[in-house]
């Protein structure tokens, strides 16, 4: 069920039974009002009649009185007039009460001896009314002259009554309970609509953008976020709370990580230690047994090719033995190398200079091949890039990846196009790690598809007299260095292949 729902379904009852209670009080008030109210309008029609016939019971035109008294009676707020003689006979009756009975002896008789105004209920016909009974009293002729002093009592010529019906007051009585149901049920309205907008902008809303962030959080973005201004201070704080929960679990979970990539790389070096284990078991057991052996038949051959020199075809067989011996020494001393890697230095080391040695060492070749060479620098502001390592190793890196860019252009016609390209890229803004990388382009054939997935497998390789040991040598030192190394094609059409190495940069 819904917030909004809930907290109607739980304010709503309250406020109904206070609303109720409260309609209920106005109601009675208002009821209890009107009672007084009619008997005061009751005594004011009567009041008003009175004075119209002071002198009616003196008055010698019985029709002229009768006349009178019925349009005073065709008001629908008066039911009836009755008039009684000073002897308490009832002397004139409205249409309306045509054989009404007087009214009661005990309350006439009152009237009559002197009392000003009495207001009683009493039953005429099948209605119920309200009646006021006062006394008609004789003005004196000199008072207007001022010989009797005004407000003296002059000589009771009879009494005047005025009915009202108690359908007035009930009438009365239905309009004022519609208008306080009416107020009631219109209040409740406006505040079930006030609760629900003000549910739904100071709560609901807020707890909504809360649950989508959680649900993106949940979904593994971790760069979720909700906005800290959601109105109710409460709010606000929970949305606080949550983005530093959301930013302590991004950094865990990059920590995680990385200590994860650790782990695998750890895990790839022990399992390259075991193979490396093996390799050289197999490397040290080829070299003491096929390195004396071959180092015999390479003295003897060229021995023989200094004697036979003059005879072509035996100096062309000649040559070839020794070619292949240097061949199967060179495989014998790359595995020596894979599997024996010499200890590793730990200095700080100046990428740039690496390069520059590397591209200082292969000149000659450079030129022989005629391969320009062009070097991107860092970016303005990246300042120098400073690895931690060993500068020999690094730089036997860089050289084995040009040489095979050397290698990959053999044949190819000109323009030969060699690029080195270095700079920082961010690994981690929070942790504030950054990666200095070397990228190394050529404008060869590329890496063939069948290579994609054996290009750092040992004795893979698609080069006649290669072994297949360059590369996976390459990245093993890189690897040492806590870094990566990559290969793979240009893209957007360019031809050539790019080797990229990653190396945690130092200040």
């Amino acid at each position: 069920m819904r917030l909004t729902s809930r907290l109607l379904l739980s304010v709503l009852p309250l406020v109904a039974l206070m609303m109720a209670g409260f309609g209920a009080w106005l109601l009675v008030e208002r009821e209890r009002s009107l009672v007084p109210a009619m008997r005061q309008q009751t005594r004011v029609y009567a009041q008003a009649v009175d004075i119209a016939l002071e002198n009616a019971l003196r008055d010698i035109e019985q029709a002229r009185v009768q006349e009178f008294i019925d349009r005073l009676s065709a008001d629908p707020r008066i039911f009836g007039v009755l008039l009684y003689g000073a002897d308490g006979s009832l002397r004139y009756a409205s249409d309306s009460l045509t054989g009404a009975a007087a009214a009661p002896d005990s309350i006439l008789s009152q009237v009559l001896k002197g009392r000003e105004e009495i207001v009683f209920e009493r039953t005429l016909g099948n209605r119920k009314v309200f009646a006021v009974l006062r006394s008609v009293r004789e003005v004196p002729p000199d008072t207007a002259r001022g010989n009797i002093p005004a407000g003296a009592p002059g000589a009771i010529l009879g009494a005047l009554e005025i009915a009202q019906p108690f359908e007035l007051l009930q009438g009365e009585q239905q309009r004022v309970r519609a208008e306080v149901v009416l107020v009631t049920l219109a209040l409740m309205a406006a505040l079930s609509l006030m609760l629900v907008f003000v549910t739904h902008r100071l709560v609901e809303r807020p707890l909504q953008r809360l649950a989508a962030a959680a649900r993106e959080l949940g979904e593994g973005n971790v760069d979720a976020r909700v906005l800290t201004s959601l109105g109710a201070s409460e709010l606000n704080a929970l949305a606080r709370e949550f983005n530093e929960m959301v930013e302590r679990l991004g950094t865990a979970r990059r920590a995680l990580l990385q200590e994860s990539e650790t782990r695998v790389r750890l895990e790839r070096r022990l399992s390259e230690a075991e193979k490396l284990a093996a390799v050289g078991m197999v490397a040290a057991g080829l070299a003491h047994e096929i390195g004396a052996p071959l180092n015999v038949i390479s003295g003897r051959a060229e021995m023989l090719l200094q004697q036979h020199g003059g005879d072509a075809r035996i100096s062309r067989h000649l040559e070839s033995i020794i070619a292949q011996i240097g061949r199967i020494t060179r495989t014998v001393r790359s595995l020596l190398d894979y599997a024996r890697r010499p200890e590793r230095r730990d200095d700080r080391v100046l990428v740039s200079t690496v390069i520059d040695g590397a591209v200082d060492f292969l000149e000659a070749e450079l030129f022989k091949g005629a391969v320009s060479v062009t070097r991107h620098e860092p970016k303005p502001g990246e300042g120098e890039l400073w690895v931690q390592g060993d500068g020999d190793q690094l730089q036997q890196v860089i050289v084995n990846l040009l040489v095979n860019a050397l290698q990959a252009m053999d044949g190819q016609s000109e323009p030969r196009h060699l690029t080195i390209s270095m700079g920082l890229c961010e690994v981690d803004p929070a942790l504030q790690t950054a990666d200095a990388f070397i990228e190394i382009g050529d404008s060869g054939p590329g890496l063939a598809d069948e290579m994609s997935d054996r290009l750092f497998t040992p004795f893979s390789t698609t080069k006649a007299t290669g072994t297949g040991l360059g590369l996976v040598v390459a990245r093993s030192m890189i690897q040492d260095h806590g870094g990566t190394l990559t290969g793979t094609n240009h893209g957007g059409g360019e031809r050539g292949a790019i080797f990229t190495v990653h190396l945690p940069a130092v200040v």
